[in-house]
């Protein structure tokens, strides 16, 4: 049971710090979508919705949230089923 709760834990660490390294752009996202010109509130709108503003943890949560789902197992247990895009999905800008 040890084994499985750290190779559990391992996953998720791994996913975290893969996530964070992905979502680090080397540029500015919202400038490189709007272009060098664009006025700061602009930038700073498409932050917002993009979810750019948000604290990276959060991000990774929405992320994680969007690649798995929460099941009933029959004896009433929770059971994580994770889809097939989560094998590939990285974080999108």
């Amino acid at each position: 049971m040890r084994r499985i709760a750290a190779g559990v834990l391992l996953l998720f660490v791994i996913s975290f710090l893969s996530y964070v390294l992905s979502s680090l752009p080397q540029t500015d996202v919202a400038r490189q979508l709007l272009g060098e010109d664009a006025a700061p509130a602009a930038i700073a709108a498409q932050n917002h919705q993009l979810g750019l503003n948000r604290p990276v943890t959060v991000q990774y949560l929405d992320w994680l949230g969007q690649r798995c789902a929460v099941t009933s197992a029959p004896r009433g247990s929770a059971v994580r089923m994770c889809s097939r895009r989560s094998a590939t999905g990285f974080p999108s800008p």
